[in-house]
């Protein structure tokens, strides 16, 4: 008999592999821009703002773009929209790991599912997450690294994440 095919995806590589697709997304790519925009000095912010008017089409004009998508609703500060960012990513990128084989998984993609799971469909989405949208990324990616690694690992490859 065969099986139903699931929405999301199901096991480990796969649900990995899925996750992984968000990590590049455009929604992603929103965030990482007005992270920058956020740690930028004052100097620098004009320079893209400048650089979008001259080149419409160009780098600073998209840096600009997903800025305003980001911080035009602030709703209590721009650390605050930033990390509503994130905890909107997380909740469509952790869905992948909703049937995650956790049996079979090694810990550390098992400790990525909950975390994302937690920022995108728990105490995340119900506004009582307490790390700073920094603290939040840098966990995730590291998360992200480490499962990667460690599926590797549990296939009997030894890995290397290379310089670039």
């Amino acid at each position: 008999m065969e099986q139903e095919q699931s929405e999301l995806g199901s096991g480990i590589v796969v649900c990995l592999a899925k996750f992984s697709e968000h990590m590049q997304n455009r929604f992603m790519g929103r965030f990482i821009h007005a992270r920058w925009w956020y740690n930028a000095s004052e100097d620098r912010r004009q320079q893209w703002k400048s650089d979008a008017v001259r080149w419409p089409g160009g780098d600073s004009a998209k840096i600009v773009a997903d800025v305003k998508s980001v911080f035009m609703g602030i709703r209590k500060s721009e650390e605050a929209e930033l990390l509503c960012t994130l905890q909107m990513w997380a909740n469509g990128a952790s869905d992948h790991f909703y049937a995650l084989n956790r049996e079979k998984a090694p810990q550390e993609l098992i400790d990525l599912a909950e975390y994302t799971l937690e920022l995108g469909h728990g105490s995340g989405l119900m506004g009582k997450w307490e790390d700073t949208h920094d603290e939040t990324y840098d966990k995730i990616y590291d998360l992200w690294m480490s499962a990667c690694l460690a599926v590797d690992r549990q296939l009997g490859v030894e890995p290397d994440w290379g310089q670039w």
